[in-house]
């Protein structure tokens, strides 16, 4: 079962970089925050897709250690991004709107998702680094429910437009969803402890 977890890592990783890096690559023809978080997907992105063919090419000789950190930047980093992607962006709603001298009109479903997006993102980077280092299975627990939020925070953010109104089934962007659905798997492969703290733990 371990093999086929970090064989779905390692090649959805280059999957994942990809999508990422053709989703936001335009962004580098912005300016302010839109352009700012373009870099920062496109860092990302490379990071995915050097990741993925390092492991190819290393396979099973790849050290556990440099395994356990490759797990842990895989979720962290795109968990930060859609945190920063999310604060960024409601920085420019509001920015925007002061320019405009507009008022910026968000309902509750629209705060709620933003909310649960924010707090799962962190509670998910907390858990998940600490779930890989601690013998306590509640760590392990915590960080499979603040994923399984973060996910549900994700397909809400597909579903949903950002004043909380409900997205039409054609206007969902499929290369973002397809981002997700692939982000997800590489999320819930990795729950799985090192071989020293599993030893420890026996």
């Amino acid at each position: 079962m371990k093999k086929v977890s970090e064989f779905l890592r390692t090649y959805l990783s280059i999957i994942f970089g990809a999508l990422l890096f053709l989703i936001y690559f335009n962004n580098l023809a912005a300016q302010g925050e839109t352009l700012a978080l373009g870099i920062i997907a496109v860092i990302f992105a490379a990071y995915y897709v050097a990741r993925g063919i390092l492991g190819a090419v290393l396979g099973e000789k790849t050290p556990k250690a440099l395994v356990l950190v490759f797990d842990i930047l895989s979720v962290c980093l795109f968990a930060l991004f859609v945190f920063l992607e999310t604060l960024l962006g409601v920085v420019e709603v509001y920015r925007i709107a002061a320019e405009m001298h507009v008022e910026v009109v968000m309902g509750p479903t629209a705060w709620t998702i933003l909310i649960c997006n924010m707090v799962a993102t962190l509670g998910l980077i907390g858990f998940y680094i600490v779930s890989k280092f601690s013998l306590h299975k509640v760590f392990d627990r915590l960080a499979m429910m603040f994923g399984a939020i973060f996910v549900l925070a994700l397909l809400l953010v597909v579903l949903f437009e950002d004043n909380g109104s409900q997205t039409l089934l054609g206007n969902i962007e499929v290369p973002e969803l397809l981002l997700y659905v692939t982000y997800t798997v590489m999320l819930f492969s990795s729950f799985s402890k090192p071989e020293q703290v599993e030893e420890a733990a026996e």
